[in-house]
């Protein structure tokens, strides 16, 4: 299961993997479904538990991350309340804000505790360095495990 923003990122996941999806309204939201798959598609604040159903581990790639710092709390809050505190696996992206405006924003080991530490034992897995990324940049990916 995973929840997309762009119809046209589900449309080519679906046209790469060469599988034409079921496709439903479900109040705002579309779902796209094929054997093994389900995506919605739309705003994850729009998404509810009874749609979503239960869910035992979120991976969080590029959600947080691309978010305003203003929207991050309750982005956190809504997770938290759709997977009823399933354990996730967070990718941050942390760099010198003041060098790049956003998105994607850095989002700082504070800040994850802050949006997470109260709710998971959120742990650093991982720091992978990214060099020159945009313009001599320095990025860091952190791995978080929040359970």
């Amino acid at each position: 299961m995973a929840i997309e923003l762009s119809r046209m990122a589900v449309d080519q996941l679906f046209d790469d993997m060469g599988v034409t999806p079921v496709v439903t309204g479900m109040g705002k939201l579309l779902c796209f479904k094929a054997p093994g798959l389900r995506v919605f598609v739309g705003d994850i604040f729009d998404l509810t538990p009874d749609i979503l159903g239960p869910v035992d581990l979120t991976f969080d790639r590029a959600a947080l991350f691309a978010l305003p710092p203003a929207t991050r709390m309750r982005y956190a809050d809504q997770l938290f309340a759709l997977t009823a505190g399933a354990p996730q696996l967070l990718i941050a992206l942390v760099y010198d804000q003041s060098r790049m405006r956003g998105p994607p924003f850095s989002v700082d080991d504070p800040e994850v505790q802050t949006l997470y530490g109260t709710r998971y034992d959120a742990r650093v897995l991982a720091r992978v360095e990214d060099a020159g990324a945009e313009g001599g940049l320095a990025f860091q990916d952190v791995v978080w495990l929040l359970r």
